[in-house]
């Protein structure tokens, strides 16, 4: 429903903080792919808070990894680096790092 009165009201910007929650996998991929058509379709500007790193990973165009403040501010795979995560989530994963 949110979806329409968008669209009816021609908002240029949405702020969506963590949409996906409560739905189930089907209807998160239906959520996030009606998100990108609106970003596309009506040059829409939309900004979402999504804690699901593989769905932020499927569907965001840009990207920034926060935590207080900017961390990175790039494309996914260099937002999901060890390093970055590492930074964002103030811990050392010895995962993912780079050499």
């Amino acid at each position: 429903m949110w979806c329409a009165v968008v669209v009816a009201q021609q908002a240029s910007l949405l702020l969506l903080d963590e949409p996906t929650t409560f739905l189930d996998v089907v209807h998160q991929l239906e959520l996030l792919a009606l998100v990108r058509r609106l970003t596309a379709e009506l040059d829409r500007i939309i900004v979402m808070v999504l804690h699901d790193l593989n769905l932020a990973m499927r569907h965001a165009a840009g990207w920034s990894c926060c935590f207080g403040a900017v961390v990175e501010d790039a494309e996914p795979d260099r937002v999901l680096s060890g390093d970055a995560l590492d930074r964002a989530f103030d811990v050392e994963s010895g995962c993912c790092s780079t050499p």
